[in-house]
């Protein structure tokens, strides 16, 4: 059974306060709730009271800063000890009648919660050890730490650092590859043993303060515990347990580390974000090309143009084109915000190995690969998506113009009618009433019979009536026809 002195838990874990396009509140409610909920009961409190302070300050520049400016920034663990395997209870422990048995059954834990804010992120370091310098503890240890860890659905992502002490300096190796199996042996991992021991093959060595690190990156675990970006084991290997050193410059660079995982953190996100939208701009795309064949082939065997039935299948789909637009914008949002992240990465590294390096020898260039990653994959994926899904922008915008196009000489043409039908009805009203007007003087002589009996009143009415309805009628039609070929001259 393999041991190691002093196991510790580092996890640092992201909420986004407010994504692009959240109501704040809803969404930014959602999201603020769910980070309070990693606290224990007895703070959560205190923490909404903090970031409610924070959010009605100026945003600070230069990534995270603490969330509790007042007392003490971290908060304690509200527990001292946790049984050494999940059977032993708590009852269990009370029976303890001397602290040999206690030890024997149970850890003593250290570790803190310290949260830190960001313009647009929440974020909280837990940490948690087994509090014992003088006898080596089972590499199990850090199955039952990890247990203590505060979980979130909703959470950005999460990073891990394992460390601990180890004076065996010839099997470091193969010491922290049974740390990462046994850490990831709880999970119900994607390949099971084959895809660990993948994982491990492709990990990435380096130095910090002098002592071995072993990082294990988001990309090669991405698959199989999705929202965890990367596990890094550190063993030192000092000649005395514990090193001050150690201690005093790793506690120091926590808001280094927590500004590092953040940024990649943040480019993770903003890239499963990039493949989340095109997915639904494929599917947006396959409506708008359905759009378009469906106005060309209504349209296509009709002298006359059907507005409201064109009218109807805009309508039905008015949503869909609105949303691929919108969505397009989003699109090209996570490029921006992929390069703005990685380039604060790149500073935040050099940054932590400038400092690091002055304590003992480091090299972090096996952080320095993801660089090439995000640069030559990431990045690269969503502009060509981003590249090939623009056109469809293109083709929106050209059936929205058709359409009004169509709805606009459909208009004109209906006017253009409206204004021939009253001239012709003017000109055959005025005809007809000159002609009754004409034609009434004359009605007895027209009208007379034979033996000179004039007609009645209403006779006359009904002559001079319908004599003038024709006249009026015939005039219309000549003068409509008329006034439609002249009109549709150029």
């Amino acid at each position: 059974m393999k041991t190691i002195f002093y196991p510790t838990i580092d996890v640092f874990i992201y909420q986004l306060t407010e994504g692009l396009g959240d109501d704040p509140q809803e969404e930014g409610e959602a999201n603020i709730l769910a980070f309070v909920n990693l606290f224990p009961s007895s703070e959560q409190e205190k923490i909404r009271e903090a970031i409610t302070e924070q959010k009605s300050l100026p945003a600070k520049s230069g990534g995270f800063w603490q969330l509790l400016s007042r007392d003490s920034h971290y908060l304690d663990l509200p527990y001292s000890h946790i049984p050494k395997s999940p059977q032993v209870t708590e009852d269990k422990r009370e029976d303890s009648k001397n602290l040999e048995q206690l030890e024997d059954r149970f850890y003593n834990l250290q570790g803190y919660y310290y949260p830190m804010i960001s313009p647009d992120t929440l974020g909280l370091l837990f940490d948690c050890s087994v509090y014992r310098f003088d006898k080596a503890q089972p590499i199990e240890s850090f199955q039952r730490l990890k247990s203590l860890v505060p979980q979130s659905e909703s959470a950005l992502g999460k990073s891990w650092i394992l460390s601990g002490y180890s004076q065996a300096s010839n099997q470091l190796g193969e010491l922290a590859k049974e740390i990462y199996k046994e850490f990831r042996k709880s999970e119900d991992v994607k390949g099971g043993e084959l895809r660990l021991e993948w994982e491990w093959q492709n990990h990435l060595d380096g130095k910090f303060l002098g002592h071995n690190i072993f990082w294990i990156p988001p990309y090669l675990i991405a698959d199989s515990i999705p929202g965890n970006s990367g596990v890094l084991i550190v063993i030192y290997n000092p000649e005395t347990i514990p090193d001050p050193v150690i201690q005093r410059e790793s506690s120091n660079l926590n808001r280094d580390w927590m500004n590092l995982f953040g940024f990649q953190n943040k480019i993770l996100w903003a890239y499963q974000q990039a493949n989340d939208i095109k997915d639904q701009l494929y599917e947006q795309f396959i409506e708008i090309r359905r759009t378009i064949l469906e106005i060309k082939s209504t349209e296509q065997n009709k002298t006359e143009i059907d507005i409201e039935n064109l009218q109807l299948i805009f309508k039905s789909r008015v949503k869909i084109l609105s949303d691929y637009a919108i969505n397009l914008c989003y699109l090209e949002v996570q490029i921006y915000t992929i390069e703005t992240n990685l380039h604060n990465y790149e500073l935040c590294l050099n940054n932590i190995e400038n400092k690091s390096q002055i304590i003992g020898e480091t090299s972090l260039s096996c952080f320095k690969d993801f660089i090439d990653v995000v640069n030559h994959q990431y990045k690269k994926q969503v502009e060509k998506d981003y590249a090939s899904l623009k056109p469809g922008m293109t083709a929106l915008e050209n059936l929205l113009d058709t359409i009004k196009n169509i709805v606009e000489l459909e208009k004109g043409e209906r006017d253009r009618n409206i204004e021939n039908l009253i001239g012709a009805t003017g000109i055959g009203l005025g005809t007809a009433s000159a002609a009754a007007s004409s034609i009434a003087n004359f009605i007895g002589e027209i009208r007379s019979q034979p033996d000179g009996t004039q007609p009645g009143g209403w006779e006359k009415f009904s002559f001079a009536f319908f004599f003038s309805i024709g006249i009026g009628v015939l005039f219309f039609v000549a003068s409509w026809k008329i006034i439609k070929i002249l009109r549709s001259r150029p």
